[in-house]
């Protein structure tokens, strides 16, 4: 599809670049990849819940293994294979997430480097006046930050959740006073 083409990324890009009242090359590239960071937010956020289950799994097959009057062990058997299909899962989401964000940085990347150079190669010593030349250079040289920004962007979604989980179980197991 031409759209997940960098080229395709570059004029969806450069068009909402055009289209802004305020021009700000960084919100046209989150704008031209938000299903992506869309997915990659998506994907922590499983990976956020299934750590959340890990306890509580982890807690009843303690129960199951300490309770001697339990003969059923096909369910002390499936808290294992369950815990097992869990950790595949998330190695799969995991590999799929980080693969998606470093594409996406790298395209962001790579799209924010095209549009400073064409910038600075229609400069001329009229139009100039308005840009010191360290301007287009700072941009083009804080481009390498872009590449883990989805994967930043994600987590610090996710950091509020995790906050709140941890308070509310450590409240659990000690109490509150």
């Amino acid at each position: 599809r031409n759209e997940d083409l960098l080229q395709g990324k570059l004029v969806e890009v450069e068009e909402i670049f055009a289209a802004q009242k305020d021009k700000n090359i960084f919100i046209a590239v989150v704008k031209a990849f938000k299903d992506r960071y869309i997915f990659s937010m998506f994907g922590v956020g499983m990976h956020c819940i299934i750590h959340m289950f890990y306890p509580m799994i982890i807690a009843e097959i303690i129960r199951f293994m300490q309770d001697k009057e339990e003969s059923n062990f096909q369910y002390g058997i499936n808290l294992i294979v369950l815990l097992m299909i869990l950790n595949i899962f998330m190695m799969l989401l995991d590999c799929h997430t980080w693969y998606n964000n470093l594409t996406t940085g790298c395209m962001a990347q790579k799209i924010i480097t095209a549009m400073t150079v064409k910038k600075q190669l229609k400069l001329t010593a009229a139009t100039s006046k308005n840009y010191e030349a360290g301007q287009i250079h700072s941009v083009r040289g804080a481009t390498h930050r872009l590449v883990h920004f989805c994967w930043e962007l994600s987590h610090f979604v996710t950091t509020p959740v995790w906050l709140t989980y941890c308070s509310i179980r450590l409240f659990q197991k000690i109490g509150w006073t």
